[in-house]
Order: structure tokens, then sequence, then C-alpha cells
């Protein structure tokens, strides 16, 4: 990571050279932000916490499924997660008669840890989500398992406020 970042690095350096290039699509600003995300990213320790923190948020949604992970692992080993093993399908194996059921838990997830807890996950893609249905669950058959920490977002009380608001006036004024 250190090396392909030092080689974009230098990319920009020659293209320095053109300022009307680097300044026109303010390169260098886009490069240096991204370079911060994806080493933020990749920090597996906080990616650990990040995880634990969430799971700890959502350990009452019957729904969801998150796995546990052992600190003392990426501790010692900088570059590994262990975490639990979570059993499900892919998005793409997901059966037609399923969406809905899957799409009103990815959205009720959304709902809670950002609302709710104000902290949600920060790259929620179907790629981050495993689908899985229980038929032996009346309440909930279908679950989702959600994965991939490296990134959370917190949300200010105001702002969870505001779409607290949003979200439960949307109906009671016409649409106009």
């Amino acid at each position: 990571l250190d090396n392909a970042i030092d080689n974009l690095l230098f990319v920009i350096y020659l293209l320095s050279f053109f300022p009307s290039v680097v300044n026109k699509y303010q390169l260098a600003e886009v490069i240096n932000k991204n370079i911060e995300i994806i080493r933020h990213q990749t920090n597996f320790l906080e990616e650990v916490d990040n995880m634990t923190q969430i799971k700890n948020n959502c350990k009452n949604l019957k729904y969801v499924k998150i796995p546990s992970a052992d600190r003392r692992v990426t501790e010692e080993y900088p570059n590994f997660i262990l975490m639990d093993y979570i059993e499900g399908i892919k998005i793409n194996q997901i059966k037609k008669e399923d969406y809905e059921g899957f799409a009103k838990q990815v959205m009720k997830f959304g709902f809670v840890t950002t609302i709710v807890h104000g902290v949600t996950h920060g790259d929620l893609h179907g790629g981050n989500i495993l689908f899985i249905k229980d038929n032996k669950d009346d309440k909930y058959p279908y679950k989702i398992g959600v994965i991939d920490f490296g990134i959370i977002y917190q949300l200010e009380s105001e702002y969870k406020g505001l779409l607290f608001e949003i979200l439960t006036q949307m109906f009671e004024l016409p649409s106009k």
C-alpha cells in the first residue's frame, strides 16, 4: 500500500508541471483525501473496534448478524482479522420472491444505526451484506449479515434529530 501511494504521489508531482490539468481537476486534493480514507480503511484494529461497536449497538436486532472479532489476533498480526463465519448468500443469489423481505431488513438496519445510534456503516453495499433466509423463524425469516466495518460514520446529534424529523413527518404533509 505504501509503495502504491508513493507511486501515485510521484505521478501527481510529475503532473504538477502541467498546472492547468492539476488545478482544473484538483487532482492533488482528491488524491490526498483518498489516501487518508484508504489508510483509515486499512487499519484493521480500528475495523475490529468499529465492528465491535456496531455489533453492540445492534445486539437487540434479531434480523441482523454481525461477526465478533478476536482483537488479540489483530493486535499480534495487524494485517489479519479473525472473525466469526456467517453463513449466507450473496446479493446475486437472492430469489426474486425474497427481494422485498431482504430489502426491508437492509433499510431497517440503515435507519436504526443512523437515527437511533448515530453510528452507521460507511460502505454498505451488496458485497458487504450476506442474506440469510431462516424459514424456522416466523418473526424474522429474512436476516442480514453485515461485514466490512473499515469505514463507519458517526452523526452529530443535530443531524440525527433532523433525519428523525424528516422521516417521521414525511407522510404527514401533502407532497406538494
